[in-house]
């Protein structure tokens, strides 16, 4: 019932709300009120437009002490695949846009918050995405990172990595990167007319 009130784009505080008196009239205790509170606590989230990686860090904190501590001891615990993310970011964190990449930069730094970058993410093809932003610096590659779960960016990882090198790619694809950066922005518009995602007003 609560993703039903999220897909009809009903206010963060009424779907609290709503949610928590379902829980006093279940009058739930012990794991199911935890299991309960922790399901309002992730809706809520959700419609707020948090990033999803800090969505799962407040979710393991409501489970406890113990819980934290093997986080700290193992990020793999809450961020699977965050070791190879965070070596390929590395690699890339001297990366420069593309000359003609720097309008779809200043495009997607436009958006007016991280839910609009995941709205855009989830509605194009993946690998219109993957072309796309093989052209742009590690800033915006960074900002891609967050704004997606770690499984879907190791995705484009791959997609970055086969069957095109990443090099490759960026040295003789321009034309597709274009191409794709194209699709993208049309899909950000459409979403736009549609109200479902916002830019920043000059």
């Amino acid at each position: 019932m609560g993703l039903r009130l999220v897909v009809d784009a009903t206010e963060p505080r009424a779907v609290e709300d709503f949610l928590q008196d379902m829980i006093l009239a279940d009058n739930r205790r012990g794991s199911e009120l935890l299991s309960r509170l922790m399901i309002t606590r992730g809706v809520v989230s959700i419609v707020n437009g948090e990033n999803p990686r800090q969505i799962a860090f407040r979710l393991t904190a409501m489970l406890g002490e113990g819980y934290m501590k093997r986080l700290e001891d193992d990020k793999e615990f809450l961020f699977p695949g965050k070791k190879a993310i965070d070596a390929f970011m590395e690699s890339i964190k001297d990366m420069k846009a593309l000359p003609e990449c720097e309008e779809f930069e200043a495009f997607m730094f436009s958006l007016a918050n991280d839910m609009s970058w995941r709205r855009i993410i989830v509605d194009c093809d993946m690998k219109d995405i993957a072309n796309a932003f093989c052209g742009c610096s590690y800033a915006v590659v960074k900002k891609l990172s967050e704004s997606m779960s770690a499984r879907n960016f190791l995705e484009h990882i791959e997609a970055w990595k086969e069957p095109r090198n990443w090099d490759i790619m960026r040295a003789y694809g321009n034309k597709g990167i274009l191409q794709a950066q194209e699709k993208v922005m049309a899909k950000a518009h459409e979403l736009e007319k549609r109200g479902e995602i916002r830019f920043n007003k000059a």
